[in-house]
């Protein structure tokens, strides 16, 4: 045990003035009493009329003293280090975004700052301690560090996160750090722990979770539906309020149990709202998971140049489609702009479009312009599908080929049909453009005959016709953004919701990595436009264990101290004052 401040020892000096007081003589209070009491008295005037006595045997004087010794020892157990051996230690700091409520002032991300430095301030100066932060992921901040003030300053500048990590994440992540059998796990946070020595920071579940959020087109309208999750142990009426960008469109009250959830339905809308927002307009302890958001990408028309001299498979199933189609004859082409889509049949032009993506059904040899090398031509071709995303759903689909050309599968291009040492069916980018090479006539296999033909051409089209500058529509924040970039763009802009806008050129390859902010986010390129949505993560409660050793908290023993030296205090000053004031003088009555 060792005294980590010195200055609880000035308590002592509360005994001097102690010890003075009792040696001086009281105030004298003049009073009539009869005169045969007069000699009774006789030594107690003689010693008032002293300023100074000897100091006397008293057992209230003791009293004194010992009341003080023990405010002083409060005053050092304060700041007393009650566990001064040597450890490892690995504090586990939770950030995750449920540690931004507010049932312990003023968060529970907070105090848990205030308990883990507490609690390293009662290690010895040797211990090797550990800190692991817990947001998206466990991310080791430092790694048996001996210095106790460079750990407490790390602590001290983390922020809580908007995100949640997961049980299963930071048991391998711990698994990977090869701690020795002494090392101590201590958990700061919210969760129960059932691998680590846990300071629970959780008073109230009094908090209510806007889950989902969803939008189904049926006929000209909009349904809209949001679910409600009620964490609390009382069951809660729920004002949910929608919103269409900034405008108020309705509020709806439900009916939510004590731990459970329960949907919440809207008014049927118009179906050209695109971007939703929700907010549960109750008060709780976590105001961040309150709120929903939902975007909705327009639909457009895709339009097709198809050139060709006839291919009846291809032309029956474009005229299926809801497609905008162009046809036109191999000899008759000259140069196309404004399509999303070319479709070259057995033909190769000489200039090449630039700004859409493009499948190639049978090119001939001489396709080195597009940066493809063709290893040779081959009959009744054996091959095999790749888990390119064009093969989805055809895992029992099996079809023959007359014969195709074989590509040397170079650097940046993916295998759709493998066969041999190269690919009868390939897939790559070439100056933001997509292509697909087919090496064989659909005419000549019996491709179209396969029951699964329609699937095979739909995941075709599919991936080629993507109009979705992201892959989706929600992110969780913090999570990259992959932005598709159209051929014609010079550069991608992204407006977050506070405004700000962020560049990326071509150095960045679509790759946007500031959604740090919940809300909606609109991205701006070739004159197009469009939006995500960035939402808070939620906490799934069954991610935990049960609780091997609650540890108490630090802050609530100096609480208890706190209130037994303010009693102990009052005491000596109440018996202090009695003390002066108890000796009087008496005045002679004849």
């Amino acid at each position: 045990m060792g005294i980590g401040n010195v200055a609880g020892l000035l308590g002592l000096l509360a005994l001097v003035p102690i010890i003075i007081l009792y040696m001086l003589r009281p105030e004298r209070e003049i009073e009539l009493v009869p005169s045969n009491y007069l000699w009774q008295q006789m030594q107690e005037q003689l010693m008032a009329v002293k300023k100074i006595s000897k100091l006397k045997k008293n057992l209230l004087l003791l009293l004194d003293i010992l009341i003080v010794l023990f405010i002083t020892a409060l005053l050092l157990g304060l700041f007393i280090n009650v566990d001064q051996e040597s450890k490892e230690v690995v504090i586990l700091l939770d950030g995750s975004m449920s540690m931004n409520a507010n049932d312990i002032k003023p968060s529970r991300f907070a105090r848990a700052q205030t308990e883990a430095i507490a609690y390293i301030d009662k290690l010895a100066d040797d211990s090797m301690v550990s800190l692991i932060y817990l947001a998206n992921q466990p991310e080791l901040v430092y790694h048996q560090q001996s210095g106790k003030r460079v750990i407490k300053s790390g602590i001290k500048k983390l922020k809580p996160s908007y995100n949640e990590w997961q049980t299963a994440d930071l048991k391998t992540f711990l698994n990977g750090l090869n701690l020795s059998e002494n090392s101590q796990l201590i958990y700061f946070g919210d969760r129960n722990l059932s691998f680590a020595e846990v300071f629970l920071l959780k008073r109230d579940d009094n908090n209510l979770i806007l889950k989902e959020l969803t939008a189904n087109q049926s006929q000209d309208e909009l349904l809209v539906m949001a679910t409600v999750d009620n964490r609390g142990s009382g069951a809660q009426t729920v004002e949910i309020s929608l919103y269409n960008d900034k405008d108020y469109l309705e509020t709806v009250a439900v009916e939510v149990a004590a731990r459970s959830e329960a949907k919440v339905f809207f008014s049927p809308l118009p179906t050209g709202f695109t971007n939703l927002r929700a907010e549960i307009d109750n008060e709780d302890i976590l105001a961040l998971d309150n709120t929903r958001f939902l975007v909705r990408q327009g639909a457009t028309i895709p339009k097709v140049a198809f050139i060709s001299d006839g291919n009846f498979f291809v032309e029956k199933f474009l005229a299926l489609k809801d497609f905008e189609v162009y046809k036109m004859s191999p000899k008759d082409y000259s140069q196309l702009d404004g399509f999303d889509l070319y479709i070259f049949d057995s033909f190769l032009p000489k200039n090449l479009p630039v700004d859409g993506n493009m499948l190639f059904l049978d090119p001939p040899s001489t396709i080195a312009d597009l940066g493809v090398d063709v290893k040779g031509y081959v009959e009744n071709p054996q091959f095999d599908k790749t888990e390119h995303s064009i093969n989805k759903f055809t895992e029992n689909s099996s079809f023959k080929l007359r014969s195709s050309w074989l590509y040397d599968v170079g650097a940046g291009k993916d295998t759709i049909l493998k066969a041999m040492d190269g690919a009868l069916a390939l897939d790559f980018m070439k100056d933001r453009q997509r292509i697909v090479i087919f090496g064989f006539d659909f005419r000549y296999s019996d491709l179209p005959l396969d029951t699964q033909f329609p699937i095979y051409m739909n995941n075709i089209f599919t991936y080629l016709l993507s109009q979705k500058m992201t892959a989706e529509n929600s992110y969780k924040l913090g999570q990259v953004v992959l932005i598709n970039s159209l051929p014609t763009a010079s550069e991608i802009k992204v407006i977050k919701p506070d405004k700000k806008q962020v560049l990326l050129n071509d150095s960045d390859n679509g790759v946007f990595k500031d959604a740090n902010l919940l809300g909606i986010y609109k991205i701006e390129q070739a004159g197009k436009s469009a939006y995500f949505a960035v939402n808070p993560t939620v906490y799934d409660e069954n991610d935990s264990g049960e609780i091997i050793k609650t540890a108490t908290l630090s802050m609530q023993k100096k609480d208890i101290n706190l209130v037994i030296l303010v009693l102990l205090i009052i005491a000596l000053i109440v018996e202090l004052y009695l003390r002066l004031s108890r000796i009087t003088l008496f005045k002679y009555n004849a």
